[in-house]
């Protein structure tokens, strides 16, 4: 995916060709394809004026459409859902969609903040360096907190992720999202921890980044909030967290690179 998308734009014919042909692989991922679809249009409505390869994107925004298609309408979805609802998720058809949704924010919350995967971490770890370098006081302190606190977790410390995460792990055994105070609780905390990360990327980014990078994280949100819609919620694993898993590497692959760049320019003078 990251291959298609970012050399879509090489000088080398071939190079295009094999970007394209990789991306009609990668969309056949339903996730992958709301992702990327969202990725393109962003470029195509920002660069409409100066991209001379808007028809080569306007091609890969077709692609990406078709696969979300294919994915809704291939032969035997209807059958295939009704299988899965009955292997993995037999409450699913009974849930509103607001159910659905706070069950997806439950799980990604949980799955993002209490089993910790590594890029987010490492992307807290880089927030703090960089938010020094920065001098950006509000954002250290935010950045420390959500790190102490994952940490915290990880290391089997009491925090508010160790009751966010049982009330995740309720809510994955009984197969619903009840209408009370400790779901829409829990649902609020997550909310409002994303919010934070959210404005950590807003507030470290450069001024030419800004938007880009945190819309980058929103998609990246989106593309995992999808499979709130699907009966395999609770079966597809860590899989299903790799549209926000790209966007949290290519942000922190920018702000290593703003490190890097500061200390030589301290190095310099």
């Amino acid at each position: 995916m990251l291959f298609s998308l970012y050399f879509r734009y090489s000088s080398n014919l071939w190079v295009k060709i094999a970007s394209f042909v990789s991306f009609v692989f990668a969309i056949m991922q339903e996730q992958l394809a709301i992702y990327a679809f969202l990725w393109i249009v962003f470029e195509l409505i920002r660069d409409w004026k100066i991209n001379s390869d808007r028809n080569w994107n306007i091609l890969f925004v077709v692609a990406a459409s078709l696969g979300i298609l294919s994915a809704k309408l291939a032969p035997g979805n209807t059958i295939r859902f009704m299988k899965n609802v009955d292997s993995w998720f037999p409450n699913f058809i009974n849930l509103n969609s607001i159910q659905k949704v706070g069950l997806g924010i439950l799980e990604t919350g949980d799955g993002l903040l209490s089993v910790s995967f590594a890029f987010v971490t490492l992307f807290l770890i880089v927030s703090v360096i960089l938010s020094i370098y920065k001098n950006n006081f509000t954002s250290f302190i935010l950045s420390t907190v959500v790190l102490l606190t994952v940490l915290s977790h990880k290391f089997e410390w009491r925090s508010v992720l160790f009751t966010l995460s049982a009330v995740s792990k309720l809510a994955r055994e009984s197969g619903t999202f009840e209408f009370n105070f400790v779901y829409f609780g829990a649902v609020l905390f997550y909310f409002v921890i994303l919010l934070i990360l959210l404005f950590i990327i807003w507030s470290l980014s450069d001024s030419k980044d800004k938007v880009w990078l945190s819309y980058l994280f929103i998609i990246g949100l989106l593309g995992r909030m999808v499979i709130s819609f699907s009966p395999t919620l609770y079966a597809s694993d860590t899989r299903t967290y790799l549209p926000i898993m790209l966007s949290v590497f290519i942000i922190t692959c920018k702000f290593i690179n703003e490190i890097y760049l500061k200390m030589k320019h301290r190095k310099i003078n």
